[in-house]
């Protein structure tokens, strides 16, 4: 439909032990295996990502944009 929305991707990570070095390393481990330079190489100045992002809960929540859509975690026990 030639729309131009940027496709971001975001990872909403929350375990008991999770920190925010965890998440750096999950965010940098995605960006190798999504088509990041697959999308210079291609040449048509169109982007297939815009971003890659892994947030835990507390993150998404205090984001300005983010937040708007607030997320609860759920007891599963």
């Amino acid at each position: 439909m030639e729309k131009t929305k940027p496709v971001q991707y975001i990872y909403i990570l929350e375990y008991p032990d999770g920190d925010i070095v965890t998440r750096k390393r999950l965010r940098e481990r995605m960006k190798q295996k999504l088509p990041f330079v697959l999308q210079e190489n291609i040449g048509n100045g169109k982007k297939l990502i815009e971003a890659v992002d892994v947030v835990s809960i507390k993150e998404w929540n205090e984001d300005e944009n983010y937040g708007k859509y607030p997320i609860m975690p759920i007891d599963l026990s």
